[in-house]
């Protein structure tokens, strides 16, 4: 054993320097391309303004030429100040626009007026020949393009915010009577670049995760579990145990190799072992019977033995990667998407219709996980995550075609079916593949996933939606589910189950012991206290007030869709890191309670707070506090009502967190149709304020119920 005792080590250092490596080299790359894309996109953009202005230029020359078709002089052409004002307020790339004479002195002005006509600045009006795509060589080019780039930003350059174009002479009757100046925008020119490098920056990150994801797969796949299979053939070899490995070879690589040459070994002297048995049976069976004991005791009797379960919890991770990535597309415009279909219903307000979609998602998916888990059971999980499929991929179709409000209502529902139905088949195959002891860590992997693809998909979606609309984002979606259906036909294996599974036992009893144990736990102070001041508030904050008022909030303070998905990004950005930090300080410091109350009163005070602040800024710093808040919650509240429940004997562990999620997808379902009541009476920041109150004044009386409740500690 202590041969192999150190394989583990070697095995996740070389997978660590391979991620390392390839990750890195995916950053730099990445970088680059970056780079490149903006200096690209910079020096194609300002051409492309001045020939915009040159285009407007020229048709306020014909319009000129008009007026003096008719007789009437320049100077004296009435109108021309609200006509000039027009066409510059018309593009937000324009600043001002002159009419001067041949010799630069103004005639005519429309647009900003707080800018001083300077007559010298006319002469060096050649934006063209400066910013212009010459025929340089690439690397000249580059650099040119760079040091453009560079001078937008904060630390360089004079930052002048007007920015002349070439003139355009006004002719009549091949004589020169003037001069066209269009001020373009440097502001203009600087947010279009921003925008870009923040669209291309959460792209970076999305393939970083992604590549990633990937890495992560295919290391597992190709270098550690054959590194592990080769140990543990070697470990039975030298403890003299030569029964046949069940292996099934992927690569013809050199791990492998190595693998076949000791299986076909074994099987070689299993053969001669049988040949030898059979001559010496044929002859004299005593002797025979002495033979046996030899191949009993190096297992050379043709017994297959499984060298353990073939999958591993590598095998669902790509595909509920990809698949959680398309669900998470629609996300950061869901609302507006409903707001652009709105029609009155049942009576309903407009605002607690947007909630509608959201609310039914999250009901359908509490509706249908209790059943997808005998499913999982009865079809296995390969099978069952291929089933889900088809309502997903026929809700996001569905959705993209949708013309009213109803479409959008049923196609969600069914695109929840699909989705409860992969996820519970996902987290079945990961309960099934790893032993008891490391439960927990194939269950962070679960979560770590469903979130890496929340940030990774709602960003991006927002990206796409922003260039292209909303209706393509969810054909987009379902060729994703394709992607994740064919990454699971060929990654998941058919034959796992879950050997813990009693088919005896029927979903009446399971319901019926469901009801019992909801009963016992109904008389814990503690466990109702968390349960109705924490889980299910803080779900209502997260479908209410993430994922249903922020992206309407944003949109009406003058947000994109781009800019909306990136905010929303952050969420997520942030709770990846902290879970894990808050679960370690917890399992260190035993504060659990404290901690829960902690991210509760934080939650609640920071939506009070900024509340007041009807900005961007003041959200976004809002959804970046709240991921630290629900970050502080998320592990705590598991490990803290497992603990209000450590003296109710007559209920399960699993009994206790099935009846935790069921009340947090009560939560999510109340979240969006409580804030579509509040806004429909309020305001936005109304409704934000209100639901922060609401959030702290549970927590007080959550504290105050745990302060006057004794812990298990002082009751033993």
């Amino acid at each position: 054993m202590n041969d192999f005792s150190s394989s583990n080590n070697i095995t996740s250092d070389m997978n660590r320097r391979l991620i390392l490596v390839t990750i890195f080299v995916v950053i730099l790359a990445s970088m680059f391309s970056t780079i490149y894309a903006l200096v690209d996109i910079n020096q194609s953009l300002r051409p492309e303004l001045e020939r915009k202005a040159n285009v407007t230029a020229n048709s306020i020359h014909q319009d000129i030429n008009r007026a003096l078709d008719a007789g009437i002089p320049l100077e004296k052409i009435s109108g021309m100040k609200a006509y000039l004002d027009d066409i510059a307020n018309k593009y937000d790339e324009f600043l001002y626009i002159y009419i001067t004479t041949p010799q630069d002195e103004l005639i005519f002005r429309g647009g900003d007026d707080s800018f001083v006509f300077d007559h010298q600045a006319l002469k060096k009006s050649d934006l063209a020949n400066r910013y212009g795509k010459n025929k340089l060589e690439t690397i000249e080019h580059f650099k040119n393009g760079f040091m453009q780039l560079l001078s937008l930003t904060p630390f360089f350059g004079d930052h002048q915010r007007d920015q002349l174009t070439v003139p355009v002479d006004l002719t009549y009757d091949g004589q020169s009577y003037g001069k066209v100046y269009i001020g373009l925008d440097g502001y203009f020119i600087r947010g279009e670049l921003t925008n870009v490098f923040f669209d291309i920056l959460i792209i970076l990150v999305t393939v970083i995760l992604v590549s990633f994801e990937f890495i992560l797969a295919m290391v597992m796949i190709n270098v550690s579990l054959p590194i592990f299979k080769f140990e543990e053939i070697l470990h039975k070899q030298s403890n003299s145990d030569f029964g046949r490995i069940s292996y099934a070879k992927r690569w013809g690589d050199e791990i492998n190799n190595l693998i076949s040459i000791l299986s076909n070994s074994a099987v070689e002297l299993q053969e001669k072992y049988k040949r030898l048995h059979d001559r010496l049976f044929s002859k004299d069976v005593t002797a025979a019977r002495d033979f046996e004991k030899i191949g009993q005791r190096f297992n050379l009797q043709g017994v297959l033995l499984s060298s353990g379960n073939q999958a591993s919890v590598i095998d669902a991770r790509i595909p509920l990667f990809v698949f959680s990535f398309a669900e998470e597309l629609q996300k950061s415009f869901m609302p507006l998407y409903v707001d652009e279909l709105y029609s009155p219903v049942f009576g309903l307000s407009r605002d607690m219709i947007i909630g509608l979609p959201i609310a039914i998602f999250m009901f359908v998916i509490a509706a249908i996980t209790p059943f997808a888990g005998g499913w999982a059971d009865k079809y296995g999980n390969k099978k069952l995550f291929l089933i889900g499929l088809a309502p997903a991929i026929v809700g996001y179709i569905g959705c993209a075609l949708a013309s009213n409000i109803f479409d959008v209502l049923i196609w969600r529902s069914a695109t929840a079916i699909g989705y409860a139905i992969i996820t519970i088949s996902c987290q079945g195959y990961i309960a099934a593949v790893v032993s008891k002891e490391n439960r927990a860590k194939g269950m962070a992997v679960f979560v770590g996933v469903l979130m890496s693809a929340t940030m990774c998909g709602t960003a991006i979606g927002g990206i796409i939606a922003d260039r292209i609309g909303y209706h393509p984002v969810f054909f987009i979606s379902a060729a994703f589910a394709v992607c994740a259906g064919v990454l699971a036909w060929c990654m998941l294996s058919s034959d796992v189950r879950d050997e813990k599974q009693t088919p005896s036992v029927t979903s009446g009893d399971v319901a019926g012991k469901k009801s019992s144990a909801l009963k016992i736990l109904l008389k814990n102070k503690r466990f109702v206290a968390l349960i109705a001041f924490c889980a299910i508030p803080t779900k209502i904050v997260l479908t209410g007030f993430f994922y249903y008022l922020i992206p309407l909030y944003l949109v009406s303070l003058g947000t994109s869709t781009a800019e909306t998905g990136r905010i929303m990004m952050l969420y997520s950005f942030i709770i990846i890191p902290i879970s894990p930090i808050a679960a370690r300080f917890v399992d260190r410091t035993q504060k659990v309670k404290e901690l829960v109350i902690i991210g509760s009163l934080f939650s609640g005070l920071l939506l009070v707070v900024f509340s007041y602040y009807q900005t961007v800024w003041a959200l976004v710093v809002s959804v970046a506090l709240l991921g630290v808040a629900h970050g502080l919650i998320k592990a705590p509240l598991i490990a803290a009502v497992m603990e209000a429940c450590e003296d109710e004997r007559e209920v399960g562990r699993t009994q206790v967190l099935g009846i935790l999620r069921t009340s947090e997808r009560v939560g999510s379902v109340i979240g969006p149709l409580l804030i579509g009541v509040l806004v429909s009476f309020t305001s936005y920041a109304g409704a934000m304020g209100t639901l922060g109150g609401f959030i702290l004044l549970i927590t007080l009386a959550m504290f105050f119920i745990f302060s006057r409740s004794p812990s298990n500690t002082e009751q033993g």
